[in-house]
């Protein structure tokens, strides 16, 4: 069976795309819920963010690993 989840699921909130993902959830939901976004954010910046989490998916996130504690 193939795996479902990264090596390190635990730490996916200090993953980049991670993080972006939930800005554009809260965005979206500020949007939804808070008229005032509207006058800020022009509908077009979705496609942007869309391309700027593609570019974050591909670079290496190797850095998460890095505060792993030294197993003894």
């Amino acid at each position: 069976m193939k795996k479902l989840f990264i090596d390190d699921w635990r730490r996916a909130h200090k993953l980049l795309t991670v993080q972006a993902a939930a800005l554009l959830a809260a965005a979206s939901a500020a949007w939804d819920y808070v008229p005032t976004v509207r006058d800020y954010l022009d509908p077009a910046w979705l496609k942007w963010f869309a391309l700027a989490m593609i570019v974050l998916r591909v670079i290496n996130q190797t850095a998460v690993k890095k505060d792993e504690p030294a197993a003894n």
